[in-house]
């Protein structure tokens, strides 16, 4: 049977949030962040608050991102061919042999 979620008011949240994030800013470890969130009214683990924390800045849309961000490769970058040849002829799906010692 899963564990019920520990639920925060909005006010008691902020609090303790903002002692870690200050606490992390001021260039402490994780014990120390935890240590200020627990006397502000935070009752979880050292782990449960890192990750609260990192949620709160990775926060973002889900679905697929707009299209103006992904741009398409140009014609000559999406297939590169070797110097010298035509594109699509090719010797194997042109139909013509191309065993070693025949000659072309």
């Amino acid at each position: 049977m899963p564990r019920a979620r520990k639920r925060y008011k909005p006010a008691v949240k902020a609090k303790f949030m903002e002692a870690a994030a200050a606490a992390r800013a001021a260039g402490q470890q994780w014990k120390a962040a935890y240590v200020a969130a627990q006397q502000a009214g935070y009752r979880g683990s050292v782990d449960a608050l890192a990750k609260m924390m990192a949620t709160k800045k990775a926060r973002r849309k889900p679905g697929r991102p707009a299209k103006a961000t992904i741009a398409a490769p140009s014609p000559k970058e999406a297939r590169p061919t070797a110097q010298g040849c035509r594109p699509g002829s090719s010797g194997a799906r042109s139909g013509r042999r191309t065993v070693p010692g025949l000659g072309d």
